[in-house]
C-alpha cells in the first residue's frame, strides 16, 4: 500500500476490504492504470485520480457503498458517462 500515502488518514485498507466484501474484487478498482479513465470527464480540463472506483450494480449495492463511505467519512464523487455534461464531476479538493 505504499502508493497510497493517505491510507492512515482514511483507513483505506479497511475501506477497501469492506468494499471488496460487498462488491467483489472485480468491481473495486485500485490500480493506477485502471483509474486513469476515472480521473477526468470529457472536458479533460480537471484531472484528479481517485483512490478507487467502485461499480455497484443494484440500488442496494449503491446504498451499501454509501454507508461504508459515510461511516468512514470518505467523500464520494459520482462519475457519469465521462463526457463532462452531467455536471463536470471532479474530485478536486
Amino acid at each position: 500500500m505504499a502508493e497510497f500515502p493517505y491510507v492512515k488518514d482514511y483507513g483505506f485498507e479497511t475501506i477497501m476490504n469492506e468494499l471488496i466484501a460487498l462488491l467483489g474484487v472485480e468491481r473495486v478498482l485500485t490500480a493506477p492504470k485502471d483509474l486513469i479513465p476515472c480521473s477526468f470527464d470529457g472536458t479533460a480540463a480537471l484531472r484528479q485520480r481517485p483512490r478507487c472506483a467502485v461499480f455497484p450494480q443494484t440500488v442496494d449495492e449503491v446504498a451499501a457503498v454509501l454507508r461504508v463511505a459515510t461511516a468512514q467519512r470518505v467523500p464520494i464523487v459520482t462519475h457519469g458517462f465521462r463526457h463532462g455534461l452531467e455536471r463536470g464531476e471532479s474530485a478536486c479538493a
